[in-house]
């Protein structure tokens, strides 16, 4: 029986900046400047939330918790999209479906089976929402977008396959707009040297065609050729990455705690910055890896001596990202998750991690700008 899954939404309580005045006022540790009409929000660390000011978050919705029925049991939820009517859209990369529940949690409609042809997914991974509730549901393992309605009717597709040396895996939509932007990466050994090459962040309509670059990033190899044309994998550099925030692109590289914000047509209107230390990656971390890498060569029957080439191959950054993925808030504001160290994993997500140069994993801890990139603090959500 596949594993059954709860999905919460989660409802948003936020609280104001106490004080205004008084004794318990919270004062605001950084500085504005303006340099060339970009606005600089400068962050020094301190968070302006005092210690009963961060925002609750309650699960008010469970889906697939305490029925047998199939139809509300899921194997791998890759994502979850909310329609404007309440309507909640599931991915189910294992069922290679997409389902549809009303606010109340009533299965709607199911779209899709395993497979490469029409109404059929491979490796569903991500869901966006774009005009008129239209869901995109990007797959993948066949390279395309679906354009599907709630109500379980599809709508055509396009091509998310890699083509003129880039791939476009990373979308976002934007609510207030009904945008769909994507963040083209160069291919590895394409292109440009390591040194000047760029991935771009393009706006894109419902229908996949291109318009306005708004951003550019710093594209990051993790695979490099070493001696010999021996493959070097590089744990855990740094990436670009994007997200779209009421009629604005928020661009960042996870490198550093640097975020500038872009009007669709590239306008830069403003820069935030929050200063706080790295967090080194320790031997004991670089072991969570090679560990990992000797269990798989066990149960896959690889020889000691493959599985030594394989973690000499391997290499390490000095320090973790700053940060792991962002996403926009309520208000107006952003939130931005933090890296867990390998070190703090359990021995149940150790069991389950990739030694390939996979995903770095999440924490809980996510920092909240407000609309004005002023540090709020920190709130706790669940890590995927």
């Amino acid at each position: 029986m596949r594993t059954m899954v709860v999905v919460f939404l989660m409802l948003c309580l936020i609280c104001c900046e106490r004080g205004h005045g008084g004794e318990d006022t919270i004062l605001w540790d950084g500085t504005v400047r303006d340099s060339a009409d970009v606005t600089i929000v400068e962050n020094h660390g301190a968070p302006m939330w005092g210690a009963n000011d961060a925002w609750a978050f309650n699960p008010v919705l469970s889906i697939g918790l305490s029925d047998d029925d199939p139809r509300y049991q899921f194997g791998s939820i890759s994502s979850v999209a909310w329609l404007s009517d309440g309507t909640i859209a599931v991915a189910d990369q294992m069922a290679h479906n997409v389902r549809f529940f009303s606010g109340d949690g009533a299965l709607l409609a199911s779209v899709g089976r395993e497979g490469s042809g029409p109404e059929e997914f491979r490796e569903l991974y991500d869901l966006l929402v774009g005009p008129s509730d239209t869901v995109v549901a990007l797959d993948g393992g066949s390279g395309r977008a679906t354009r599907i309605t709630s109500d379980g009717k599809w709508h055509g597709s396009f091509s998310i396959a890699s083509q003129d040396g880039f791939m476009s895996w990373y979308w976002a939509e934007d609510d207030a707009t009904g945008h769909l932007a994507t963040l083209l990466e160069p291919m590895y050994g394409q292109l440009a040297p390591a040194d000047g090459r760029f991935g771009f962040v393009v706006l894109r309509d419902i229908h996949g065609r291109s318009f306005d670059t708004i951003a550019r990033v710093p594209a990051t190899e993790a695979l490099t050729a070493g001696r010999g044309g021996a493959m070097l994998i590089h744990h855990y550099r740094g990436r670009g990455e994007f997200a779209l925030c009421d009629g604005n692109a928020v661009v960042g590289h996870t490198d550093d705690l640097v975020f500038r914000w872009h009007r669709v047509d590239g306008t830069v209107i403003r820069i935030v910055t929050l200063e706080r230390a790295s967090t080194p990656i320790t031997e004991v971390d670089q072991r969570v890896i090679f560990n990992a890498v000797d269990r798989i060569a066990r149960e896959r029957g690889i020889s000691p001596a493959e599985a030594a080439r394989a973690k000499a191959s391997m290499r390490f950054e000095e320090h973790y990202p700053a940060w792991r993925k962002m996403v926009c808030g309520p208000a107006g504001t952003l939130l931005v998750q933090r890296p867990r160290p390998l070190r703090d994993l359990s021995e149940e997500e150790v069991a389950q991690l990739s030694p390939g140069g996979g995903d770095l994993p999440g924490s809980d801890s996510w920092d909240v700008f407000e609309a004005t990139g002023r540090y709020l603090g920190v709130v706790p959500l669940p890590a995927e």
